[in-house]
């Protein structure tokens, strides 16, 4: 049964480097928002800074803060 160790195994992998792609993808896009964030205050656009993160607030907390509370059990 040296296969299915093997394949058990290598699931275990394949999960591993997809939680560490998503968290390497995650920083990656924390890193462009932050280049934008300053980009914009060099450039003294300070209503596209108040709109950019407006709209990222605003889907961050709609899409993770919303989805990940537990439902109501009534």
């Amino acid at each position: 049964m040296a296969s299915l160790d093997e394949f058990n195994e290598l699931k275990k992998q394949v999960v591993a480097l997809q939680k560490e792609l998503s968290r390497v993808s995650d920083e990656a896009e924390v890193r462009k928002i932050h280049h934008k964030y300053g980009y914009y205050l060099d450039k003294c656009l300070y209503n596209e800074v108040n709109t950019f993160f407006f709209f990222f607030f605003f889907f961050f907390f709609f899409f993770f803060v919303s989805f990940s509370s537990p439902p109501d059990k009534n």
